[in-house]
C-alpha cells in the first residue's frame, strides 16, 4: 500500500482591509496655533513667527499662513499738548438715571477703550454718587492697561453700578477734588442727567460753583456729559465752563472723546 501523499496548504493571503473614510476634522476639538510639537498654545501671545490655519465651514483646512506679532503703532505725541495723566470719572447713580444707567456704563467702557489707545499711560479713578453723603470711590489710580484686560475687576466694578437715591453732584465732585495730585494734569468728568436736588437745587448749584472755583491754580479741569434729552444742560454747562472744561451730550463717542481732552499748551 502506497503511503499517503503529503498535502501542502496554500499560503493564506491576508484579507484586504476595508477602506475607512476619515471624518473631516471638527472645529470643536481643542486646537493650537501650530501642529508642530512645542507650538505656542491658543490664547497665549506668541513671541515669534507662528503658523496659522484657516478652516472652512466643514472644518477642513483651506489656507495656511505664517504670521508674526507686531506692536501696535502709537500716535506721535503732540509737542503742543500737555497730556492728561489722571482721569477721574464721576458717575451719577441717582434714581433719575434709571433709564440711562446702561448707556452710561457702555459709554464709560468706550471712552476707556479710546484712552487705552491714545493715552496708554493714564491712570483712572472711578467715583459714583447719589444722595448727600453717599459718594463712593470704587477704584483709584488704576492703570488703563489693567482696567481694559478682559474680565478685570475694574470692568466688573463699572458693570455693577446701579441707581439709588437722590442727586447730590457736589458730593461726588468734592471727593474727586481730593484725588488731584500736584503737578499732574487731571481730567474730572461728571456723567449725569444734571438734576441736582439734594439737599436742594439752589444749595447744590451754590456748592458746585464754590467747589469749581477752588480749581484755580491747579492742573485740573472739569468736563460734564449729559444723558437723556431731559438733562439739566444749564447746570452742567455752568459747571463745565467754570471748570475750564466742556459740556457734551452723550451720543457720538468720537465727538464726545475729542471734546473731553482739549489741547493745553506746555
Amino acid at each position: 500500500m502506497a503511503p499517503p501523499k503529503k498535502t501542502t496548504a496554500a499560503p493564506k493571503v491576508p484579507a484586504k482591509s476595508k477602506a475607512v473614510a476619515k471624518a473631516p476634522a471638527t472645529r470643536g476639538k481643542k486646537a493650537t496655533l501650530s501642529a508642530d510639537p512645542g507650538a505656542t498654545p491658543l490664547l497665549v501671545r506668541p513671541t515669534g513667527p507662528t503658523k496659522f490655519t484657516l478652516y472652512n465651514l466643514l472644518g477642513e483646512p483651506r489656507a495656511y499662513y505664517l504670521v508674526e506679532p507686531s506692536e501696535l503703532d502709537r500716535p506721535e505725541p503732540d509737542p503742543k499738548r500737555k497730556t492728561v495723566a489722571h482721569s477721574v470719572i464721576v458717575v451719577d447713580r441717582s434714581g433719575s438715571m434709571y433709564g440711562a444707567m446702561a448707556d452710561t456704563r457702555d459709554t464709560l467702557l468706550k471712552l476707556l477703550t479710546l484712552d487705552e489707545y491714545a493715552q496708554y499711560d493714564i491712570v483712572v479713578t472711578l467715583i459714583s454718587y447719589s444722595s448727600a453723603g453717599d459718594a463712593t470711590c470704587h477704584f483709584e489710580r488704576a492703570p488703563i492697561r489693567e482696567i481694559m484686560k478682559p474680565g478685570s475687576k475694574y470692568q466688573k466694578a463699572i458693570s455693577q453700578l446701579q441707581v439709588t437715591g437722590a442727586t447730590c453732584i457736589s458730593g461726588g465732585l468734592k471727593l474727586a477734588l481730593e484725588k488731584i495730585a500736584r503737578d499732574e494734569l487731571t481730567a474730572i468728568t461728571v456723567h449725569s442727567d444734571g438734576y441736582a436736588n439734594d439737599p436742594s437745587p439752589n444749595a447744590e448749584a451754590t456748592t458746585l460753583m464754590s467747589l469749581v472755583t477752588g480749581l484755580k491754580g491747579t492742573d485740573a479741569f472739569v468736563n460734564t456729559i449729559a444723558y437723556t434729552d431731559y438733562s439739566d444742560f444749564r447746570l452742567l454747562a455752568r459747571l463745565a465752563n467754570a471748570g475750564s472744561g466742556a459740556c457734551v451730550k452723550a451720543g457720538n463717542i468720537a465727538a464726545v472723546y475729542n471734546s473731553l481732552y482739549p489741547i493745553f499748551p506746555r
